[in-house]
């Protein structure tokens, strides 16, 4: 997936430097294509909208034509450089079973990167229990964070997340973690417990060990950042 802004020079240099890196490599052509062909530059989005198509083609196995593909531009060697625009779609269906992209992307200002994607298969299925949510086996810690306006305020958390606790024994810790982890507000003053079930986690919430004794967060940092709007950051 190219930067392919469409440019006099951009393009040749662009070119070349697929095929100095790619070309001696190969024997069948490298596939090279811009989504800009599609919806045009958007400019700091350019980036973005180029890694979206590279993700859907290598998922799909499909790779996309380029439009508006008429005559070639003669300060590139196609042939030489090993590299072909498609014009119709393709069936990605490599030898190695491995579907992998890569993506330019390049700033007015003189940013460049490069990033390569590969299509993803799982090593090992996950655990299901019938009618119930996907489990983990392991007994790995999970981290409960507690917050509150106060520290008496702290102390009556834990009260009833005890109480909680107690009430409803079948209570995945795991859940009850990313729920506080996620869905809370989170407030001045803050503390922790850590369990891997819901007892140890339920003991480590009711009596605080000493570096989770309750603490006031300090005053949040105040950051500038200036940026010239052409991709070089100050």
């Amino acid at each position: 997936e190219a930067h392919g802004t469409g440019t006099q020079a951009g393009d040749p240099r662009e070119a070349l430097s697929i095929g100095e890196v790619f070309a001696d490599a190969r024997e069948k052509p490298l596939y090279v294509g811009s989504i800009k062909t599609n919806i045009g530059h958007l400019e700091g989005a350019s980036g973005l909208a180029g890694v979206m198509k590279a993700m859907l083609s290598v998922e799909r196995g499909k790779i996309l034509p380029n439009m508006h593909f008429d005559t070639p531009n003669p300060k590139i060697d196609f042939a030489a450089l090993k590299i072909q625009v498609p014009t119709e779609t393709i069936e990605w269906n490599p030898e190695n079973g491995i579907r992998r992209a890569s993506i330019n992307s390049f700033g007015f200002g003189g940013a460049n990167s490069h990033v390569v994607l590969e299509n993803y298969s799982s090593v090992r299925p996950g655990v299901v229990v019938e009618d119930k949510f996907a489990v983990s086996p392991s007994k790995r810690p999970f981290l409960l964070p507690l917050s509150s306006h106060s520290e008496t305020g702290g102390k009556l958390l834990q009260k009833s997340l005890a109480e909680y606790m107690n009430k409803y024994p079948d209570t995945r810790v795991q859940d009850l973690a990313h729920t506080y982890s996620t869905r809370r507000s989170l407030h001045r003053f803050r503390s922790f417990a850590i369990g891997s079930d819901l007892q140890t986690m339920r003991d480590a919430a009711t009596t605080l060990g000493p570096l989770a004794s309750w603490k006031q967060a300090g005053n949040s940092p105040r950051l500038g950042f200036v940026f010239t709007g052409q991709g070089a950051q100050w």
